[in-house]
């Protein structure tokens, strides 16, 4: 259901005092708890469950899960290779489990649960902000001393990776995403320590970085990840890793 976030969804329903013995998943997986309670086990550590609560759980992560005598009834989403790789520009360690409540997941688990009984054109859209919102929520347990990215934050970073290879301006960004420009600039600026325009270059130059090993000039890597020219490659690539595409690929 959800077009570029994750690749799959889903709701599963639980039986009374249904039982999952040890297990794990090929794949990563985030479980939205709209209905019932249940304990999870995680080596020698338990856990209750309850409705509000959302988990993520990276591949091969051996649990096991005891459902309580109403039953469960659980959101799953399967994120895409894009969300997980962006999940790392906000410090949070995927190879970890985490879990998000509060009011604010709640909110999420709510939204997953009204869209999955909808399923009309729109819900596609509204489980991908439900997916990129969740970021925040499960990131913020180690980073209390940081604050925490602003919905607005991570939507701008998603639209600088979406559209690297363009130069969009502040207001055009702002105008996409539907926020003031003033606002969306000082979240963002909050969130990750530098500047729209400065992440959008380091974007841009790390993509330029993986020119080792292909047949591309210089002049076609420019092109493709949106320099100007080869000599504004050269120069925005030496203040980011101290050399030149040149060097870097010797």
């Amino acid at each position: 259901m959800v077009s570029t976030a994750s690749r799959a969804s889903t709701v599963r329903r639980y039986a009374p005092a249904h039982e999952l013995q040890l297990h794990s998943h090929a794949e990563s997986r985030l479980c939205y708890v709209m209905r019932g309670n249940f304990e999870e086990s995680i080596g020698a550590r338990r856990y209750e469950r309850k409705r509000g609560m959302i988990l993520y759980r990276p591949a091969g992560l051996n649990h096991a899960e005891q459902f309580g005598r109403n039953g469960s009834m659980c959101g799953l989403l399967t994120p895409s290779s894009d969300w997980l790789g962006l999940t790392n520009e906000f410090g949070l360690q995927l190879h970890n489990e985490h879990t998000a409540y509060g009011a604010a997941a709640m909110r999420l688990v709510q939204i997953f649960e009204r869209e999955w009984s909808i399923r009309d054109s729109f819900s596609g859209l509204s489980l991908q902000t439900v997916l990129w919102e969740s970021i925040s929520l499960l990131g913020r347990p180690a980073r209390d001393s940081k604050p925490s990215a602003s919905i607005w934050a991570i939507r701008a970073l998603e639209y600088l990776h979406a559209h690297s290879g363009d130069s969009p301006t502040l207001s055009q960004i702002a105008l996409s995403l539907g926020v003031h420009r003033a606002h969306l600039a000082w979240v963002f600026r909050a969130a990750y320590g530098e500047t729209l325009g400065a992440r959008l270059r380091r974007i841009r130059t790390q993509r330029a970085a993986l020119i080792r090993g292909t047949q591309f000039s210089l002049v076609e890597i420019a092109a493709q990840c949106g320099f100007s020219h080869q000599a504004h490659m050269t120069r925005v690539f030496r203040s980011v890793f101290g050399t030149t595409p040149a060097y870097y690929r010797r």
